[in-house]
C-alpha cells in the first residue's frame, strides 16, 4: 500500500491559519486592553464619587462659615486617600448659596495600563451633590435641567 503525496499546492496553504491568527489577535488583545483601562477608570471615577458626597456631607454641617466647611470637607476627602495637591488631586470646596457645599475631585493623572500607548493622560471629574442642612436632611440636589455631568472622563492624547 503506497501512501498518497499531497499535492503541492496544499503545502503553500499551511501557515494560513497561523497568520491569520496573529493578524486578527493583534486588536483583540488591543481591545481588551482598552476594556481594562475604561474599567479602572470608572473604578477610580466611582471612589472619586464617593470621597466627595462624603466631604460634602461632612462640611456642609458647617454651613454657613464656609472656612470650617471647606476645612471639614477637606479632611474628609483626605481620610478618604484624596489630599488635595497630591498625585495629581484637586478637591475643589464651593459655596453654592442657600448653606449649600458642592466638592468636586478631580484626578488628573488616572492610571494607563494598556492606552498609554495612544493616550498621554486621562482626567476624571466628578462633583459631589451640594448637600444642604445636617446629615440627615442633607439630600443631593436634583441636577435635572443642568448641563454639568456629575462625572466625566476626559482622555488627551
Amino acid at each position: 500500500m503506497r501512501l498518497r503525496r499531497s499535492a503541492p499546492s496544499d503545502r503553500r496553504e499551511g501557515g494560513y491559519a497561523a497568520v491569520l491568527t496573529a493578524l486578527i489577535l493583534v486588536p483583540l488583545l488591543g481591545f481588551a486592553g482598552f476594556a481594562v483601562d475604561v474599567g479602572a477608570w470608572y473604578g477610580q471615577a466611582s471612589s472619586l464619587q464617593r470621597a466627595a458626597d462624603a466631604a460634602a456631607l461632612a462640611g456642609v454641617i458647617y454651613q454657613p462659615d464656609f472656612a470650617d466647611a471647606e476645612a471639614a470637607a477637606r479632611a474628609v476627602a483626605t481620610r478618604n486617600g484624596f489630599t488635595h495637591g497630591v498625585d495629581g488631586i484637586e478637591v475643589n470646596v464651593t459655596d453654592s448659596g442657600n448653606s449649600e457645599l458642592e466638592v468636586e475631585i478631580i484626578d488628573t493623572s488616572a492610571d494607563l495600563y494598556f492606552s498609554g500607548l495612544f493616550l498621554d493622560n486621562v482626567t476624571i471629574r466628578v462633583l459631589g451633590p451640594g448637600s444642604r442642612g445636617s446629615p440627615r436632611s442633607a439630600r443631593p440636589r436634583s441636577t435635572t435641567g443642568t448641563t454639568t455631568p456629575r462625572r466625566s472622563i476626559t482622555p488627551s492624547m
